[in-house]
């Protein structure tokens, strides 16, 4: 009989990249956010706070929401909110439509 081939398989592959404890995705928007602050606020006075302050303070807060969370936390919360409907862990019914019980209220005479 043949023996099964094997290899080493590292622990943390499935984790995703994070750079100073933040998704890459949500470094880049970071960086993305300072770039267009650059384009609005480049010569004026308040540019200094516009440019480097506003994305240092969001990457601190994104920093400081994100500690022990999993991954993809901004994503999964933004979605849950934006989006509307009715979330359950379970399977959709085949027949739902079927399952609709219509609840009637009767009058109650006092009396």
């Amino acid at each position: 009989m043949q023996e099964l081939d094997s290899s080493v398989v590292h622990r943390n592959l499935d984790t995703k990249l994070k750079i100073v404890g933040l998704e890459a995705l949500d470094l880049l928007l970071v960086l993305v956010i300072s770039a267009i602050m650059g384009l609005f606020f480049d010569g004026g006075k308040l540019g200094f706070i516009f440019i480097f302050l506003v994305p240092v303070s969001l990457l601190v807060s994104l920093f400081l929401i994100k500690r022990n969370k999993p991954d993809g936390y901004i994503k999964d919360i933004l979605k849950f909110y934006l989006t509307r409907g009715h979330y359950s862990a379970s399977e959709e019914p085949k027949n739902k439509d079927k399952m609709n019980i219509k609840i009637m209220k009767r009058k109650i005479e006092n009396g």
